[in-house]
């Protein structure tokens, strides 16, 4: 006899309340849509269906992008396809560790992870890293923006919700308008504040990169052991006013950060940029 599994279901306004378990999927009766938990946010998040994505669930990954104001993927966090890093996890230098987020760092140690926060109100995962020695160096962990989707000539926003107790806590670029800059320093009460940085686009002929850092006014920066920096619901926008952060559903952010699934021979399957079988990252 053959069997069936049901899901537990109910309305959009029963969702809005009922916080499934992490990886639980339910069925949204008003929307007759999936709904897929975190064990976190109440009413979870609802999957898109593709005649809400049109062309882009039907063409290709790569347009999820189209229409969007955030430059930035996974700015609040939730896909972490590596691991969960719900424990702080020792660092390697410029290693991937939630997904489109790298860590980096000189000659000092750190600790990165996946914490689960409450800001303005809600739960939210928040990239936490922190120093486990002391010395004058610099560390963070930064994102990578393509070229193809920087409005070259435009002022560019960035903002995010931070939490720190470091002195030396700031944005930091490396690479757009071709040249590194930087923004003054956060607010380091260990207080979650919404900070906010406008720069010029003109002159970047490259991908790149918004740094959330330990730096220095003038170079690298006295760090120790302890100190950290916290940040969620990263935006990148074009203009000089911060808006609210945009919302993805976690099935439109899994897609923009899988969108470089590439086949290889052999039937090797490799998400991210590559450039070898062995140097593969996203």
């Amino acid at each position: 006899m053959s069997s069936q599994v049901k899901m537990r279901r109910g309305t959009t306004a029963e969702h809005s309340t009922f916080i499934g378990a992490e990886g639980e999927v339910t069925v949204d009766t008003t929307k007759s849509a999936l709904v897929v938990h975190d064990g976190l946010r109440a009413g979870g998040h609802s999957v898109p269906k593709a005649s809400e994505l049109g062309t882009a669930a039907t063409e290709s990954a790569v347009n999820l992008k189209s229409g969007r104001k955030n430059l930035i993927i996974n700015g609040d966090m939730q896909v972490s396809e590596r691991g969960d890093y719900a424990s702080a996890t020792t660092v390697v230098a410029d290693t991937y560790y939630i997904d489109r987020w790298v860590a980096t760092q000189g000659a000092i140690t750190s600790t990165i992870q996946n914490a689960s926060v409450t800001v303005d109100g809600m739960s939210s995962k928040a990239i936490r890293f922190a120093a486990t020695s002391s010395a004058t160096q610099f560390m963070g962990v930064r994102q990578f923006v393509e070229f193809v989707n920087i409005p070259v000539g435009k002022m560019l926003t960035v903002s995010a919700f931070v939490r720190t107790n470091s002195s030396h806590a700031r944005f930091r670029t490396n690479s757009f308008g071709g040249a590194g800059n930087q923004s003054p320093t956060f607010p380091n009460d260990g207080q979650w504040s919404k900070v906010s940085w406008t720069f010029d686009s003109t002159d970047t002929t490259t991908d790149s990169d918004i740094f959330f850092c330990m730096y220095g006014d003038a170079g690298l920066a006295s760090i120790t052991s302890g100190d950290y920096i916290e940040f969620t619901q990263v935006q990148l926008e074009v203009g000089s006013v911060a808006t609210d952060f945009e919302h993805r559903s976690y099935g439109e952010e899994l897609a923009l950060c899988q969108r470089y699934g590439l086949r290889l021979k052999g039937g090797r399957f490799a998400i991210g940029n590559w450039n070898s079988i062995t140097n593969i990252s996203a």
